[in-house]
């Protein structure tokens, strides 16, 4: 009888060898038997061994591929079996090895694959997980604002922060009555 080459395999009484399927390998001469590959790696028709997937790409056992990671999933290291969800304030696109901060005046929650800008009455920092409400004395009236304006000397605007729409415009911030004055960022 003559041993299978490696990538072969035959059962008892075989009278040829069979290639291992894809997803399978056989690392040395005269197996019985094919092995599968280990989740994280892949083989095609044939294999003498199994390769690792690269990083960003993940697999099954017993692949005959690897999948890129799904947009807002990454994977950041060789031989993945899975793909990691993107923090809050981050996103990612298809395949990737890493996840990238939302910009400023954007914001994303947790496995986003991208950020959503934030509304008028709202801004963020870079890498929010939300957009935060302007605070007393200030307005914004423009979407993915990284800040907030001042209402100007001579006007105010008392609302602490607990509702955007009372923070969306120019006219949130009211002229100071009789008696009364106000300085930038007034109240």
């Amino acid at each position: 009888c003559t041993e299978c080459d490696s990538g072969y395999f035959s059962p008892s009484g075989a009278s040829a060898c069979t290639r291992c399927d894809s997803g399978k390998y056989s690392s040395s001469s005269g197996a019985s038997s094919c092995s599968f590959c280990s989740a994280g790696k892949y083989s095609s028709l044939g294999a003498l061994s199994c390769s690792s997937c690269n990083a960003g790409m993940y697999s099954s056992f017993g692949a005959s591929t690897c999948t890129g990671c799904n947009a807002g999933t990454f994977s950041s290291v060789e031989a993945s079996s899975f793909c990691t969800d993107c923090i809050a304030g981050k996103y990612s696109l298809n395949a990737s090895v890493t996840c990238m901060e939302c910009d400023a005046g954007y914001f994303s929650s947790s496995g986003a694959l991208n950020c959503t800008e934030c509304t008028k009455g709202t801004f963020s920092s870079l890498g929010a997980s939300q957009c935060t409400i302007c605070e007393k004395g200030t307005y914004n009236d423009v979407n993915a604002a990284f800040s907030c304006t001042g209402c100007p000397a001579g006007t105010h605007n008392t609302d602490p922060g607990l509702n955007r729409l009372l923070h969306d415009s120019f006219a949130d911030c009211s002229v100071c009555p009789g008696g009364k004055y106000s300085v930038n960022l007034a109240s």
